[in-house]
């Protein structure tokens, strides 16, 4: 049987293809409902790119066209099933796409619900969403509510939701039996920066902190400051917070590499945004710490992590109150797959690890099929 995996980001999907669980191809498409669309398909060591005209949202239609044209697939009938990463909350992990459950989806994920609109028109193929929020359902009460009116949160909803679900449920498949019952943080470093306490294999807390071009939690009173400053509406400053803050704000840098690089050579504005960077992480995996009542394992993922040993060098050195201690030869080695990075003398394990959201989504599309 072959399955589909589906992944969206704004104006473009990733998907891969999958006889079982063996990849038989993977690619994306850029610039949906776009004259300036673009698709590139992996397979067989070949990659296979073309510019797209995607002005009717027929993306569903020219991948799978493309599909068969190159002979990886007979027809769309192939297919058994997809499965669409759905950014949101369900008390399921996973659950069949219906029009009812496309109209919620609508709301939490407009991104994944016109892909999912797309491969509608496909109706012989099972459709299956996969919730990358489920993940943070057994955060409690007072680990969700903000410290604002209650009913905001009664009214509106307005509560902690975690992401980066996927990604840690990929991790934990890798971990294996020994560490279900450990008490784990996930550092994953990013694009955006996720700190997630995990206890059982059950959620506990997590945390969107200062990240690339996030600022993370500040002084609400700010807002109105920087309005009156800037002559900006509170929109414009709350955009700049979102998207041009964090280590770029702080270090007048463009991106993330050009600040890495930097440091390496000790500019000391890009030094002194990578140490703040590293104390809040530190700050929250302490914070973790006590939440959980001791710690056995802290996990590294996300491109920062794995590509920077520095960065993970600095903040467990902080981080050698609690008993974490490193072996930096295996620290220096940006294994971006499954390494123990920690020495053996050490309280806490400490792991570096890739994430891979396509196996998860499979292996939901596969108990849904199975089920």
């Amino acid at each position: 049987m072959k399955y589909l995996t589906i992944r969206t980001n704004n104006n473009s999907f990733s998907f891969g293809l999958y006889e079982d669980k063996s990849i038989i191809c993977s690619g994306f498409i850029k610039g949906m409902k776009s004259d300036e669309g673009f698709m590139e398909i992996n397979y067989n060591n070949k990659k296979e790119k073309e510019n797209l005209t995607l002005t009717d949202n027929d993306s569903s239609k020219q991948l799978l066209d493309k599909l068969v044209s190159l002979g990886i697939i007979n027809s769309y009938l192939d297919i058994r099933a997809i499965g669409f990463k759905v950014l949101g909350h369900s008390q399921d992990n996973h659950l069949m796409i219906t029009d009812k459950l496309l109209d919620e989806i609508k709301e939490m994920d407009y991104s994944a619900y016109e892909v999912i609109s797309s491969f509608n028109r496909y109706s012989n193929i099972t459709k299956i969403a996969v919730f990358d929020g489920s993940f943070f359902n057994t955060i409690s009460e007072v680990n969700y509510l903000y410290p604002v009116y209650y009913s905001w949160y009664t009214n509106y909803n307005l509560r902690k939701n975690g992401f980066g679900g996927l990604r840690i449920r990929s991790i934990i498949s890798k971990l294996g039996k020994d560490y279900n019952d450990g008490k784990i943080v996930f550092c994953d470093l990013d694009k955006d920066t996720l700190i997630t306490a995990v206890d059982n294999l059950k959620c506990i807390d997590t945390s969107n902190i200062m990240s690339v071009r996030y600022s993370g939690s500040i002084d609400p009173s700010i807002i109105p400051y920087m309005m009156e400053r800037e002559g900006k509406n509170a929109s414009e400053v709350v955009n700049e917070l979102k998207n041009n803050c964090g280590l770029v704000g702080l270090s007048s840098y463009y991106d993330v590499g050009t600040i890495m690089e930097q440091c390496q050579m000790l500019d000391d504005r890009a030094v002194a945004a990578k140490d703040r960077y590293v104390m809040e992480i530190v700050k929250y995996i302490a914070q973790y710490y006590v939440l959980l009542g001791g710690l056995d394992t802290v996990v590294f993922t996300g491109n920062i992590s794995l590509d920077y040993s520095f960065i993970r060098r600095e903040i467990c050195e902080k981080l050698s109150i609690l008993g974490i201690k490193l072996d930096l030869d295996l620290n220096s080695n940006n294994d971006n797959d499954f390494q123990i990075i920690s020495s053996k003398d050490s309280k806490i394990n400490i792991i570096t690890s890739s994430c891979d959201e396509d196996s998860v989504i499979l292996d939901d599309i596969m108990k849904y099929i199975n089920r």
